[in-house]
C-alpha cells in the first residue's frame, strides 16, 4: 500500500527509549525511509507530556522504561489519542509483555535487537497505512454527514413547499366553496 497518498512527512512519529543508542537507530533508520516528522523521549512521563502538547500518528513505544512504562505510557497515550498507533519494542525475553500490550490497543510490536531493518520498516509502514485508513474513513464520514445534512435541509425544503402547496389547494377549493355559497345564498335570497 502507500500509505493512501500520504507523503512519509505528513506523518509525526515519536520514538521513546531510554537507550540513546536505541533511538539513535531508529531515528537513523526513519530518516533514511523519508520520514521526517520523528520526535523522541527518554521516558514514558517525558511521551505521555509530549503526547498532551501534540497528536502524533505512531509512537515506536519501549516496554521497559524507569518512571513511566510502556504498558502504562500506552494506556494513557490510547485514552488521549485513540487513533495513534503505537509499536511497543521489546527484547526476546519479553513477549508476554508484548502480548500484554496489543491486548491493551498496541498495533504490534518489534524485538529488539532490531536485526532486519526492512521488518522493522513494514511495521511502521503497516501502523501508519491503518493511520491512513482511519484518518480517510473519518473524513468520508465527516463528507457523508455534510451530504447527510444537505439531503434533510432540502427534504425540509421540498416538504414546505408541498404543505405550502397543499395549503393554496386547501384555500383555492375554500375559495370556491364560499364563492359557490355566495352565489347559492343571492339565489336563494329571493325563495
Amino acid at each position: 500500500m502507500d500509505l493512501l497518498g500520504a507523503n512519509k512527512s505528513a506523518f509525526n512519529i515519536m520514538v521513546v527509549d531510554d537507550s540513546e543508542i536505541v533511538r539513535e537507530y531508529l531515528i537513523k533508520i526513519l530518516d533514511e525511509a523519508g520520514y521526517t516528522g520523528i520526535t523522541q523521549a527518554t521516558t514514558g512521563a517525558e511521551a505521555i507530556k509530549l503526547l498532551e502538547e501534540d497528536d502524533y500518528h505512531l509512537l515506536l513505544l519501549d516496554i521497559q522504561m524507569p518512571e513511566v512504562d510502556g504498558i502504562e505510557t500506552l494506556k494513557r497515550g490510547k485514552q488521549m489519542h485513540p487513533n495513534t498507533q503505537f509499536i511497543i519494542m521489546t527484547a526476546h525475553g519479553s513477549l508476554d509483555t508484548a502480548m500484554e500490550a496489543i491486548d491493551q490497543g498496541a498495533f504490534n510490536y518489534i524485538t529488539k535487537p532490531f536485526d532486519d531493518v526492512d521488518f522493522v520498516l513494514s511495521r511502521i509502514q503497516a501502523a501508519l497505512e491503518r493511520v491512513a485508513i482511519i484518518q480517510y474513513n473519518i473524513n468520508m464520514i465527516n463528507r457523508l454527514q455534510l451530504v447527510v445534512g444537505k439531503l434533510k435541509r432540502t427534504q425540509k425544503e421540498k416538504d414546505a413547499h408541498k404543505r405550502q402547496d397543499q395549503t393554496e389547494e386547501v384555500v383555492g377549493r375554500l375559495s370556491e366553496i364560499i364563492t359557490e355559497l355566495q352565489e347559492f345564498r343571492r339565489k336563494t335570497k329571493g325563495v
